[in-house]
């Protein structure tokens, strides 16, 4: 197996990545009370590594694509004409919606807003304002990944982490340092790991399956000693192991792919769709979670319904959301084209 495996199945990662984000959002309350302990107290935030592997997926994405054409500007409009258009069609119906329920317009512009994140800790929308900054930072970052050496990576890494960690001490109460700072490693791996594969690098003989399997159970189990532990220093440790396991994760993912069609097929579909599907999902689950209140049934079984359905709903809106943007940015790009055709040289 070679690192260009990752890049190969890049499309049923970020699907994989988005179905475990999609279960991590969800507040099902499972029939089985022991289980439902379980999956709340353990498995839920176990599940947040989905976004590990979205930042870890965009490092390796970003490598490629910059290493295609190093032109700063090109690849910052590649990049953000992905993320800005269908971030301002979203955002816009819930700031109206917010707007109208609070009266508050310059308020209601400002929490759907990137800044909001830094300088007010609202999470609606963090990974937008990090992965934003990311991207603004990879064109340096590449420069280190592409002349420096293994020794100097690691030092990079290890300053990555230090730096999280201080964060995190120095400004308990400031949530990028906890909820982004942390996880920047892991689009730093990306990077390193997308140099790899596009030299078609083969893996080092000791990432074998059984390897990458073993690590990954060490990890997990570290990871859940972690969260048990309930502090600040916990959640953050927490968070680098998510790191680790990220990457692991992708390898295996990488071995079961071939062997799991239907499944692989599904991640495919929703993989140009994770976007739109991040940031819809959310809201609708919210509004799931206020009809559940009203509605006169208190069956886990019957809530557990309601929310699948919330999920396919999700997708669903996705799909249209999706389409409405690409076809609204065609009309655009054929009316500037036009426009450019027309008008008289000289």
């Amino acid at each position: 197996m070679t690192f260009s495996d990752i890049s190969k199945y890049r499309s049923e990662l970020m699907g994989l990545a988005i179905v475990l984000v999609m279960l991590c959002h969800n507040s099902i309350s499972i029939p089985f009370s022991s289980l439902d302990y379980a999956h709340n107290s353990l498995l839920k935030p176990i599940l947040q590594i989905g976004v590990d592997i979205f930042l870890f997926l965009s490092g390796l994405g970003c490598y490629y694509s910059y290493a295609k054409n190093k032109n700063m500007f090109s690849f910052y409009k590649k990049r953000f004409s992905r993320i800005i258009p269908v971030y301002i069609v979203i955002e816009f119906v819930r700031i109206i919606e917010l707007w109208v329920r609070h009266g508050d317009l310059i308020g209601s512009i400002y929490s759907f807003s990137p800044f909001s994140f830094w300088f007010s800790n609202y999470l609606d929308i963090w990974f937008i304002s990090a992965i934003l900054v990311c991207y603004l930072l990879f064109p340096f970052l590449y420069v280190v990944i592409t002349k420096g050496n293994w020794l100097v990576l690691s030092l990079i890494i290890c300053s990555f982490i230090i730096l999280s960690f201080s964060c995190t001490q120095l400004f308990p109460n400031w949530l990028p340092a906890r909820v982004f700072l942390v996880r920047l490693p892991v689009f730093f791996f990306g990077g390193i790991t997308g140099k790899y594969a596009k030299n078609n690098k083969e893996l080092p003989y000791f990432m074998n399956f059984p390897m990458v399997l073993l690590c990954f159970i060490l990890f997990l189990i570290a990871c859940i000693l972690a969260l048990r532990m309930q502090n600040t220093w916990s959640f953050c440790l927490c968070r680098l192991i998510f790191g680790f396991l990220a990457p692991l994760l992708c390898i295996l993912a990488c071995y079961f792919m071939p062997h799991v069609p239907l499944f692989s097929f599904l991640c495919v579909k929703l993989s140009p769709i994770t976007l739109e599907l991040y940031l819809v999902h959310t809201w609708i689950l919210g509004y799931t979670d206020k009809i559940i209140t009203y509605l006169p049934v208190s069956n886990k079984l019957y809530i557990c319904v309601i929310t699948t359905l919330s999920n396919f709903m999700s997708i669903i809106c996705a799909i249209i959301v999706s389409f409405l943007v690409n076809k609204f940015c065609s009309l655009l790009s054929s009316l500037f084209v036009k426009t450019k055709l027309n008008t008289p040289m000289g």
